[in-house]
């Protein structure tokens, strides 16, 4: 998604290539990475994570091999919160994802083997992590 398709006073707070070089120590375990656009009702949510997990094929389904690892999306935020945003995503948000990010790699098989998602928002200036079940 470009700049383009937002709409009228939001942007993004980080540009692609900010977020790729803060996230390079994980992105070998970065299925995707995507810059959505949440921006019905203004929410407050700026970043999500995604631990995708590998789910037993005898269960219905299962998950593509390709799919298995963590997925990453950037939401846009009102003009006006995007320096203060880009700064909490460089030096909270991502440094707090990262570290989030090991504990699937050295988790026992049960949290291996569930979904997980836990999301960034950023009110009042403050970054706050919630993880969603």
């Amino acid at each position: 998604m470009t700049r383009k398709k937002l709409p009228r006073g939001y942007a993004w707070p980080v540009t692609h290539s900010e977020m790729r070089d803060a996230i390079e120590p994980a992105s070998a375990k970065i299925v995707n990475l995507t810059f959505g656009s949440s921006t019905t009702g203004d929410t407050s949510v700026i970043m999500v994570a995604l631990w995708t997990a590998a789910q037993s094929r005898t269960y219905g389904g299962g998950v593509h091999p390709e799919s298995v690892g963590f997925w990453v999306s950037v939401n846009p935020v009102r003009i006006e919160r995007k320096q203060a945003a880009r700064r909490a995503l460089l030096e909270e948000g991502v440094p707090g994802m990262l570290a989030w990010m090991k504990g699937p790699l050295v988790a026992k098989e049960g949290w291996q083997a569930t979904h997980h998602t836990r999301v960034w928002t950023f009110r009042d200036g403050k970054l706050k992590a919630t993880d969603i079940k």
